[in-house]
């Protein structure tokens, strides 16, 4: 009979965490009583504790101070009620470090804007592995101007390893999400492209966005050797400016290496009429499909490359004009540099210590649409300040990138016959990744998966298959709480 028991108890504690997770409740939402709650929670290998932050509190976080997991399993939630919980901090607000941690169910605003560019603060800073931020409002009302900051933040730049994580069903305004790699510039890892091994991915998914502030910028961002997937958001803008893109990856520039690879699919873009792109790619390799956007000008997706088109002077990588060393770029006889060193269409390198010989892979984008019609990605955003049409002679058309024009994608549910190399074939009698039906973005209810011809005539299916949706961590939550008005807010400043 007692090994009855206990084993009825494990098998509860499986199907039911709440009923295992040992809980704490903070004595209020303040510095003291935050650290206090979190000391004692065990939140140790195989352990969960729930921090529970007090509904209708009133909390002043100054200068330096944040919430932290110490490195300990948390889920942080905020129970429902009426008041404010109003953090000040001169950069992050809640700060995970612990595998497994969480935060959900909290309403954070930050007016806080005397920071640099280069580095917002948080409303929530994820630096470990296999983390969550979700059903949070994350709001910066910006009421004393700056650039927007983060609502979630991916940042490996000073860990030991790049962080795993995800952020779902948020509603950020005047928000933004970011992954950062390590910035070690070592691109020697298999691409996360069609990995099941998804260690070291951030993915934003189910989330809204809006922007109703004038600003040159992004909303989603990705850097230094950092792997991102977005999918399945609605982005709004009543206000950004021409330049702002609501998802930005950056390119080699004259210190820092791109984002490593991304994936943007199923999201929906509704800008103000005063954009001319919702997705700016500047280099590494990308799937972007399924996506929509109205209220632009020109389309979907942009693609450039900063070294092809803007003269760098200085720094450990300058422009791409067949100058620069072999070891940043391929330099190719007669192309002035081409291959340039991480541009679209550039994947794995073979040593970690330096960038080239640098593995081609091809970025492909398919079945995007602007205001309901067909929209292709476009190269490119070029200058003659470095050479002779700039990035549209290093990123070519059928090799470095593919659409649906031409012998590009095609959609369909088998193979034809003939095929040239590097052509895709998005199957959509394939896979079976999808198990539920998006809550945002485009509401897609299918599946497949992306076949390529690796060789004149040859196909090889599911090249590239999309991770599991929805991502596993997102039935990681041990206790929920019911969502409406009465939400405990968090106010940073």
């Amino acid at each position: 009979m007692k090994h009855l028991i206990l084993s009825l108890l494990l098998s509860l504690s499986l199907i039911c965490p709440s009923l295992w997770a040992e809980t704490v409740t903070a004595a209020s939402c303040s510095p003291t009583d935050m650290a206090s709650a979190v000391s004692s929670a065990n939140g140790g290998a195989g352990a969960n504790s729930i921090v529970r932050i007090p509904a209708a509190a009133s909390c002043h976080y100054t200068m330096g101070q944040t919430i932290s997991d110490s490195g300990k399993k948390i889920e942080f939630v905020c129970l429902n009620g009426v008041g404010t919980l109003s953090f000040d901090f001169d950069y992050d607000g809640f700060n995970l470090s612990g595998t497994g941690s969480s935060i959900h169910d909290c309403y954070i605003k930050s007016t806080y804007a005397d920071y640099p560019q280069s580095r917002p603060p948080a409303m929530v800073l994820l630096v470990g592995q296999n983390q969550r931020a979700h059903h949070n409002k994350l709001w910066h009302d910006q009421v004393n101007g700056g650039y927007g900051v983060f609502g979630v933040f991916a940042n490996s730049q000073t860990q030991p390893a790049v962080v795993t994580a995800v952020a779902d069903h948020n509603e950020f305004i005047n928000a933004r999400a970011q992954a950062q790699g390590k910035g070690t510039g070592d691109w020697t890892p298999v691409s996360k492209i069609g990995n099941a091994d998804q260690t070291g991915v951030f993915y934003v998914e189910d989330n809204t966005f809006y922007e109703d502030l004038s600003f040159w910028g992004n909303v989603v961002d990705c850097t230094l050797d950092a792997t991102l997937v977005v999918r399945y958001n609605t982005f709004t803008s009543s206000a950004m400016a021409g330049g702002g893109f609501f998802i930005e990856a950056h390119s080699l520039d004259s210190v820092n290496r791109n984002c490593r690879s991304y994936e943007i699919y199923g999201n929906k873009f509704i800008g103000n009429g005063s954009q001319n792109w919702s997705i700016k790619i500047r280099g590494g390799t990308y799937m972007a499909w399924g996506n929509q956007t109205t209220g632009t000008t020109f389309g979907v997706l942009l693609m450039d490359n900063t070294r092809s088109d803007t003269v760098i002077i200085g720094g450990a990588y300058e422009d791409c004009d067949g100058m620069a060393s072999s070891n940043v770029d391929e330099n190719l006889m007669g192309q002035n540099g081409r291959h340039c060193g991480d541009q679209v269409g550039s994947g794995r390198s073979t040593n970690a210590g330096t960038i080239q010989p640098q593995a081609r892979e091809p970025a492909y984008g398919w079945l995007n649409t602007n205001s309901g019609v067909a929209s292709q990605p476009s190269c490119c955003d070029s200058t003659n300040a470095v050479k002779m049409g700039g990035s549209s002679m290093d990123i070519l058309h059928n090799d470095d990138w593919w659409d649906e024009t031409g012998s590009g994608v095609i959609i369909g549910t088998s193979n034809p016959g003939t095929c040239p190399t590097g052509r895709g074939n998005w199957r959509t009698d394939r896979g079976s990744w999808r198990t539920a039906v998006p809550t945002q973005g485009v509401i897609y209810t299918g599946q497949g998966t992306l076949g390529k011809c690796t060789s004149t005539d040859t196909w090889t299916n599911d090249v590239y298959v999309p991770y599991t949706y929805p991502h596993p961590l997102t039935a990681a939550t041990a206790e929920t709480i019911s969502k409406g008005p009465a939400r405990a807010r968090i106010n940073v400043r």
